[in-house]
């Protein structure tokens, strides 16, 4: 058929559209593989050992030894963790992320660290970012210790506490409040850095250090859950077929060790 103007516009015009599209789909696809700012720190727990945490304006991401990742990432905040070695993973609401577990023992003699009160101390630096510093009311130290003295709380319980955060990382006050749930320690406006206390006791533990703070590039890919993965009913169910099976219960999603009896509220 012999082509007509009208012909040689329509096709010109549906041309555009395809070509449109093909751009659209592929400013879109780029676009979610851009990297951004962001950082890497090593962290170093007590109980787990080291844990890599990364951070940007896309999401957070903590990896244990545990052989689980747990990722989070707005709008909603939903924590979600998935093992590679099983090829799962599971979600949880963020308000219902008790975070970094520690074993039984230790929770009934640490006390309720996360809901412990706290107040500003000083402004500093560290890895050359800006740091604040918080640490435990005097009310609380001294309700802890009337305790101790009455033998209602364990030695190993919370007296003093020294919490620092980085307060000038630039990514979404959300993600600080992730990783105080994933290390069991109260949220404030910053990222967690370290958190210490001395015991009523005597003594003092470093619940968590950071050995390293530095700045990366990173895919908004850390974020999100690898394709090809099932999603499962719960974490207790992911740790159980995790292969790993080290420090399998790293993660808690649920409130089973917070009724267990903290100390700061075990009446």
């Amino acid at each position: 058929m012999k082509a007509t103007p009208t012909t040689r516009i329509f096709a010109f015009a549906l041309a555009v559209i395809f070509m449109g599209a093909g751009f659209l789909r592929h400013t879109s696809a780029d676009a979610a593989t851009v990297q951004k700012k962001g950082w890497v720190l090593d962290q170093y727990t007590d109980q787990f050992g080291l844990v890599k945490v990364y951070l940007s304006a896309d999401g957070v991401r903590a990896e244990g030894k545990s052989g689980l990742i747990m990722v989070s990432r707005g709008p909603d905040w939903n924590v979600v963790a998935f093992s590679p070695a099983v090829k799962k993973f599971a979600v949880c609401k963020l308000n219902q992320f008790y975070g970094m577990s520690i074993n039984r023992l230790a929770t009934l003699t640490r006390g309720n660290l996360s809901a412990l009160e706290l107040v500003p101390g000083k402004h500093g630096t560290a890895y050359g970012v800006k740091t604040a510093d918080y640490e435990s009311t005097k009310t609380f130290e001294r309700a802890q210790m009337t305790r101790f003295r009455l033998k209602e709380i364990h030695p190993s319980q919370a007296f003093h506490v020294n919490y620092t955060v980085a307060d000038s990382l630039a990514v979404p006050n959300k993600e600080g409040e992730v990783m105080a749930r994933y290390f069991g320690i109260p949220a404030t406006a910053g990222v967690p850095l370290s958190f210490k206390f001395s015991r009523v006791g005597g003594g003092d533990i470093d619940l968590v250090t950071v050995r390293s703070l530095q700045s990366k590039m990173l895919s908004p890919s850390m974020f999100a859950v690898p394709s090809g993965y099932a999603q499962i009913a719960s974490i207790d169910n992911l740790l159980a077929q995790s292969a790993s099976g080290v420090g399998g219960m790293d993660l808690i999603f649920g409130g089973m060790d917070r009724k267990a009896g903290f100390g700061l509220d075990d009446k």
